[in-house]
């Protein structure tokens, strides 16, 4: 795991940005995988205006609210109004839970349309309560093996019925970042807090030999 610290924002979203013009380097057609949420917010629309030629990326969600499209809450929409903002600059794809569907058919379609081979490039969230994509604590969630989806709930946060990837096709990407706004204390236990990865799930992500957390204080 490797820590960068940020007391800029420009600074914070500018190492984002420069995440993914490397795996854009490494690889032809990256697949990167994109967290919702209120964090990312500001890096989607500058990945939109930056020089990054997006046309070459395919983008997928790691994690969705179970509400349609056009919702408040919706994470495909946060990412069509920031990412897809730009008419120069536009992304290869979006694959998307289609949330049209009934709950369990958008899980099984999503999953036939992941990448086989893993995602270049995953980017992440960690919430308060050690939750990361929509893999929250003391679910039947977390110990999913046989799927790359999962149905998943919470009583936390505005919407209760949640798509998410699971951890096996996350932790087998080349690379994941999280992007981390004023949590001290979720550093401090990722680094050496009581609580296990059962109560605590993003500490499964120290698993991956390619972590980064860029943590803007």
């Amino acid at each position: 795991m490797n820590i960068k610290n940020f007391n800029n924002e420009e600074h914070f979203v500018e190492a984002a940005l420069n995440a993914v013009r490397e795996c854009v380097n490494q690889k032809k057609h990256p697949k990167i995988a994109l967290s919702g949420g209120s964090t990312p917010k500001r890096f989607f629309k500058a990945l939109a205006d930056s020089n990054i030629y997006l046309h070459d990326i395919t983008f997928y969600q790691v994690d969705e609210r179970y509400v349609p499209k056009n919702d408040p809450e919706s994470n495909y929409k946060l990412i069509v109004d920031t990412l897809f903002s730009n008419p120069k600059n536009q992304p290869k794809e979006l694959i998307h839970f289609n949330t049209n569907l009934p709950l369990y058919e958008a899980l099984k379609e999503y999953e036939h349309k992941l990448p086989a081979d893993g995602f270049d490039l995953v980017f992440l969230g960690i919430g308060p309560d050690g939750h990361t994509a929509s893999l929250f604590p003391n679910t039947t969630a977390l110990e999913e093996t046989d799927h790359d989806t999962a149905y998943t709930t919470t009583e936390d946060f505005a919407v209760f019925d949640r798509l998410t990837l699971t951890f096996p096709i996350i932790l087998n990407s080349h690379r994941i970042i999280v992007l981390l706004k004023n949590k001290t204390s979720i550093i401090e236990e990722l680094m050496g807090g009581s609580m296990d990865s059962t109560e605590f799930p993003a500490k499964r992500l120290l698993e991956h030999h390619n972590l980064d957390i860029l943590f803007l204080e």
